[in-house]
């Protein structure tokens, strides 16, 4: 048997040459900004999230060039993604908000949503409903008993 000989050229994916130059052209990657962390400007981005449903670009030009800056998106997804901030609720949440909603309807009660302070707008929880309760949880909500007999 013969072996095949094979020469590589120079600057190709297996060289030295090539692998380093590779490793020398890698992006920097953007310094730390722990001024994010401050408890004005941290409230400041959590009401633009949370409350005002702001993107995470929007908040970060926006917040950039309040406080002279210079964070990047992901340093914000990552703050609050730490800070466990969220635009939406689940669907166990908002399963468990349906629940408790039939629950204090029987009596005729009002309700206002709120989580970790915020208030859920009714017309958001309305179309959680229309999406996700059939017509026959509706009329038979879960926890009752059902006079049917088989």
């Amino acid at each position: 048997m013969r072996s095949k000989v094979v020469k590589l050229r120079k600057g190709g994916p297996a060289s030295s040459e090539y692998m380093s130059s590779r490793l020398v052209k890698r992006k920097p990657r953007a310094p730390r900004c722990a001024r994010l962390d401050e408890p004005h400007i941290r409230t400041q981005i959590e009401l633009l999230y949370v409350v005002l449903q702001w993107n995470i670009k929007n908040i970060r030009m926006e917040i950039n060039a309040s406080y002279g800056l210079n964070a990047t998106t992901n340093q914000y997804r990552d703050r609050l993604h730490k800070w466990g901030c969220r635009q939406r609720a689940n669907n166990y949440e908002y399963r468990a908000i349906y629940q408790q909603l039939v629950a204090r309807e029987e009596p005729g009660k009002e309700s206002e949503v709120k989580i970790g302070g915020i208030i859920i707008p009714k017309a958001r929880i309305e179309q959680w409903i229309s999406r996700n309760i059939t017509f026959t949880e509706k009329m038979i909500p879960h926890g009752t008993k059902s006079h049917i007999v088989a």
